[in-house]
């Protein structure tokens, strides 16, 4: 589905509160020198500032273009410019409350997930978007087993503007700008403390993007420490400046090693190694200068924010076709199974041929191959122009996996909760799409009533994860009386948490606390 326009081209929304002091920042700055941009939510206020220990930075916030909470899709498209309509919404993580309704409009829609392990909620903040960004590795597989189907790793980068070598001399052995607040960075602090037992140690905080760069040229090592084993802004920042970094091997897990060489990029520690490596280097001026020039040359051609931004484009653009979507109305009309199509429908099948909608209606929706799958329809070859294909027999077993997008319509049959919807999750691909339209039939067969919520339990239980079900006030008995979209999900967010937290348990947050705040 790719096409051939210039990513320069593009009208990128930008939801995130403005933020000077973290990936908001970068990520703005990049995506303005490709894509011309609108940046919308509220900033920092004075009691965020002071929160954080910033106070003294406030000359550095500067307000987004729309600078207003976004609750919902309406107000994001009431304050845009008369005329200018984006080609692209992308949210991105930085503590705002989420958009209602962003799954309304028929542009893409992109998240970008940076502390996940932070707020699990974020794997349903995220649900209704078209893509998903997780800056760790490991997050990109939770988001799939969440329920997304277009989840993909884009680590973390440098902004070469803001992150430079500075021409000062060496005062201390080891440097390190950033938190040591115990409540949640015991490890990194106790490390420190070690350090600071056999080394000069410098430890700063609360700086701005200058004071920082000077701070850690001032030391001949720089220090990190990711609190959840992830392959934070540190890791890049540093190498951007010219300094070796001392940091910790175990996030290998999300990738360190996989994006850096050990001993050729980066000095990977654990913490029986630490103080010997940090040994060995401040007593090798070669080495160190080595480390330097070939940490800072990679990051500088392979990751930084104009990098990352590259690629995030790049892979909505091979799935999505631009100048189609802008023939679109911006926002979804609700009249049709068609109209709760995703904006990325991939691979569509039709469960037992009940939708009826024509190969070529998919295929200017989007859909890159129509299926017909006819599990109990007697006429199924009189309906095989409908489709690009049509599978007859078992399909469960022969198409188990197989499609990004499944439609159920309920028939005059009978209801089609809950058998039909345990057979089409397993066709579907992790995080693939059901679009359903039920009678009002299906809601009394499992509720007693015609009660949305029954329905919407009914697909939960079956294993999917619920993005929408609306009601058709004007339907009768056997007529489509709801429509509901959800995404297959293999595992539920107390069950991600848990297996998280239980193989790398975070000093300050508890167990049974986070599992206790997550919807």
């Amino acid at each position: 589905m790719a096409s051939s326009t210039d990513a320069t081209r593009l009208r990128v929304c930008v939801l995130a509160k403005a933020n000077p002091f973290i990936w908001v920042h970068h990520y703005v700055n990049a995506f303005r020198r490709h894509c011309d941009v609108i940046t919308a939510g509220t900033s920092l206020s004075a009691e965020d500032l002071e929160r954080m220990g910033r106070g003294h930075l406030a000359h550095l916030v500067r307000p987004n273009d729309i600078d207003t909470e976004i609750n919902n899709i309406e107000t994001l498209l009431e304050r845009l410019p008369v005329g200018w309509r984006p080609d692209l919404i992308v949210t991105i993580q930085s503590g705002s409350q989420p958009v209602e309704r962003i799954d309304w409009v028929t542009c893409p829609t992109a998240y970008i997930s940076i502390d996940t392990w932070h707020d699990f909620a974020e794997l349903i903040h995220a649900l209704p978007y078209d893509f998903v960004f997780a800056a760790q590795r490991e997050f990109a597989g939770h988001f799939t087993a969440a329920g997304h189907r277009n989840a993909h790793w884009l680590p973390l980068a440098c902004d070469p503007e803001a992150h430079y070598p500075v021409a000062i001399e060496k005062e201390f052995d080891v440097g390190f700008v950033g938190s040591v607040d115990r409540s949640l960075h015991a490890g990194r602090a106790e490390r420190l403390n070690r350090l600071a037992e056999h080394f000069s140690v410098f430890v700063g905080s609360a700086l701005d993007s200058a004071g920082m760069c000077a701070a850690f040229s001032r030391a001949r090592l720089g220090f990190n420490s990711s609190i959840a084993q992830d392959v934070n802004m540190r890791v890049f920042e540093v190498m951007a400046m010219g300094i070796p970094i001392l940091t910790n091997r175990d996030a290998d897990v999300n990738g360190l090693l996989d994006l850096f060489a050990d001993a050729e990029h980066v000095i990977a520690y654990t913490d029986d190694t630490l103080i010997n490596l940090a040994a060995r280097y401040l007593s090798d001026a070669a080495a160190r200068d080595r480390i330097a020039a070939r940490g800072r040359a990679a990051v500088l051609e392979h990751h930084t924010y104009d990098v990352r931004v590259r690629h995030l484009i790049d892979v909505i653009s091979a799935q999505v076709n631009w100048e189609a979507l802008r023939e679109r109305p911006l926002l979804r009309a609700r009249g049709s199974l068609m109209d709760y199509l995703p904006t990325v429908p991939g691979h569509v099948a039709d469960f037992d041929m009940s939708a009826g909608i024509s190969k070529y209606a998919l295929r200017r929706a989007g859909a890159a191959r129509v299926t017909g799958l006819a599990c109990e329809t007697a006429d199924a070859a009189v309906r095989h122009h409908l489709y690009d294909a049509v599978v007859e027999g078992d399909v469960i077993e022969r198409e188990s996996n197989a499609f990004d997008t499944v439609l159920l319509c309920s028939s005059a049959a009978g209801s089609v909760l809950p058998d039909s919807v345990h057979r089409v999750h397993r066709l579907l691909r992790p995080g693939g799409t059901i679009v359903a339209g039920l009678s009002a039939r299906d809601g009394v067969s499992i509720g007693g009533s015609q009660m949305p919520e029954a329905v919407w339990r009914a697909l939960e239980q079956c294993g999917f994860a619920m993005l929408r079900l609306e009601l058709v006030e004007t339907a009768h008995d056997d007529d489509i009386a709801m429509y509901a979209t959800a995404r297959k999900r293999t595992r539920t967010l107390k069950e991600i948490a848990r297996g998280v937290y239980t193989r790398n348990p975070v000093p300050g947050l508890i167990l049974d606390e986070v599992l206790s705040r997550l919807p």
